[in-house]
């Protein structure tokens, strides 16, 4: 099961569609979902030196920042 670390902001206008991609893949695919305010998580973000949100890290690694395509997301998580 891959581990899915999303980083978003209460003001990020984009941030609630990455939310959502990943919710429909979460439907389909195994994965271990956790979703962080690059506030509160603010040490967790430095270490990725995230400088945008949405982000997502799979695994312990950045994968994605702003909204990924479906399809590339669910092929790096299938």
């Amino acid at each position: 099961m891959k581990k899915v670390e999303v980083f978003v902001s209460p003001t990020c206008s984009f941030c609630p569609m990455a939310v959502e991609i990943i919710k429909r893949i979460e439907e389909d695919v195994d994965i271990d979902v956790e979703y962080l305010d690059i506030i509160e998580s603010r040490t967790r973000a430095l270490e990725y030196g995230l400088m945008a949100v949405p982000a997502i890290a799979i695994d312990g690694k950045i994968k994605f920042v702003g909204v990924p395509e479906e399809e590339e997301l669910r092929k790096e998580l299938e």
